[in-house]
């Protein structure tokens, strides 16, 4: 099993710190306007903004795994297997993963962009991207696009797993 990190690219490392700054900074504020807001409002807004934070986390792609049947796109909740039997093409593109994409349900940049996206190259698409620069575009029976740390050497390994068919 051949095992590839899920490395935060510039802009999603500061879209991430910053969203995770500006709902504590909401937070705090909300905290000490204790006279206008209850602390009932506050504490439910505080478990509300934890439990996005938590589940934005678990479902980002956190790596990614090749063995001699599958890629697997690894989360906390719920990982994706993409059958190497399905797999027709592979290729690094480090456009597909550009931002001009539309989110049609998903994240947009906390800790990655992942979800459904359409756009003019690939129309609707999984995306499990981390940082965009490292795109790879998987054909199956869906399109997906991911973001492995070594996108040259992953698309190598799947390319000769899937000639070997």
């Amino acid at each position: 099993m051949y095992k590839f990190t899920a490395p935060y690219g510039k802009l999603t490392k500061y879209i991430t710190v910053f969203t995770i700054l500006f709902l504590a900074g909401l937070a705090l504020f909300f905290f000490l306007m204790d006279k206008q807001i209850s602390y009932l409002s506050t504490t439910l807004f505080i478990l509300l903004v934890t439990i996005l934070i938590f589940l934005s986390y678990a479902f980002s792609p956190l790596g990614y795994t090749v063995d001699h049947k599958e890629i697997k796109i690894q989360r906390i909740i719920k990982s994706i297997i993409i059958p190497l039997s399905a797999v027709k093409e592979v290729r690094f593109d480090p456009k597909a993963g550009d931002l001009k994409a539309a989110r049609l349900f998903g994240s947009g940049g906390l800790f990655g962009y992942y979800g459904k996206f359409r756009s003019a190259d690939l129309g609707v698409h999984d995306r499990y991207v981390t940082d965009c620069k490292k795109s790879v575009v998987i054909y199956a029976d869906k399109t997906y696009v991911i973001s492995p740390d070594r996108p040259e050497v992953f698309v190598g390994l799947v390319e000769g797993r899937i000639n070997k068919k």
